[in-house]
């Protein structure tokens, strides 16, 4: 995906954390001192903003609203607008924009200037956007999921979701089966969003939100699922660590450590110190 690039005047208050062809992710933090502040050129890219400090904005030709931590302000490119100081501390927010095949499929959502935001997205979008500035060691596929995810549950707030006829059910069931052969026949791959939902014969956008409807997890938690599950075949072998962990798409060593840990309660190098069988029969304590 290609952004319109950040002005240089505004490359120490905007920054863009993530990009990938699903969207890309940025924070924006600009004081009321700044000489940006009450002006910062007409909007970019397609992008839903999501306000951490209160201000208000006044797009031209339009009413002025308050933007706060209550809503999500959205943004088509060419718009303009001024803002004006309510927190002392300026305006404070962090932005996820589309990719342009999760914006064809949201698109209605970019008719509104503001949507109200249920608290689970607000934690949500913050979620991510703390996971992408701590560089947690996990494939982009995650990111790009959680992308989709926010910008869909902004859109379910003026779009309602159509039913689903038997033939689109049917479809549905297709898409998830397909994707989940894809994860299941290379689980090492690192298969982007964008990738998964080309083989498929879908957008990225429906096909995050009906594998989720239909499985009960993410592509990405299915993933991490299958690679766990496949990796204890391969410690019981005696295949070693590291190399269980690369072969399986893991960034490293400790990556895989940390989530065989979390998902069994025991590290790698525990369940083969142990006989696997006589854990798998309860002889030696199992989670």
């Amino acid at each position: 995906m290609q952004l319109h690039p950040v002005p240089p005047s505004a490359g120490d208050i905007d920054r863009v954390i993530y990009q990938s062809e699903a969207g890309a992710v940025g924070t924006f933090r600009c004081s009321v001192s700044h000489p940006l502040f009450r002006d910062s050129g007409p909007i970019r890219n397609h992008c839903v903003v999501f306000p951490r400090t209160a201000v208000t904005i006044h797009p031209r030709g339009a009413a002025p609203f308050q933007a706060d931590a209550t809503v999500a302000t959205v943004y088509r490119p060419g718009q303009e607008y001024a803002r004006r100081p309510v927190d002392a501390a300026g305006d404070r927010c962090d932005y996820f924009v589309p990719g342009p095949d999760v914006l064809r499929d949201a698109e209605p959502l970019f008719a509104e200037r503001r949507v109200g935001t249920p608290g689970s997205l607000y934690f949500r979008q913050r979620a991510v956007v703390r996971r992408v500035l701590e560089a947690r060691p996990e494939a982009s596929l995650a990111v790009d999921e959680a992308i989709v995810e926010v910008i869909g549950a902004a859109a379910d707030t003026v779009v309602r979701p159509r039913r689903r006829t038997g033939d689109s059910s049917a479809r549905h069931r297709e898409w998830v089966a397909h994707a989940q052969f894809l994860l299941a026949r290379n689980p090492g791959a690192d298969l982007t969003l964008t990738v998964i939902a080309l083989r498929v014969g879908c957008s990225a956008f429906h096909l995050c939100r009906v594998f989720r409807a239909r499985t009960g997890r993410s592509l990405h938690e299915y993933r991490m699922e299958f690679r766990l599950r496949a990796s204890l075949d391969r410690l019981e072998q005696g295949d070693d660590i590291t190399s269980v962990a690369l072969a399986l798409g893991f960034s490293s060593h400790s990556h895989f450590t940390s989530a065989f840990r979390r998902r069994f309660g025991r590290a790698p190098r525990d369940y083969r110190a142990v006989d696997a069988a006589a854990w798998h029969c309860g002889i030696v304590g199992a989670p």
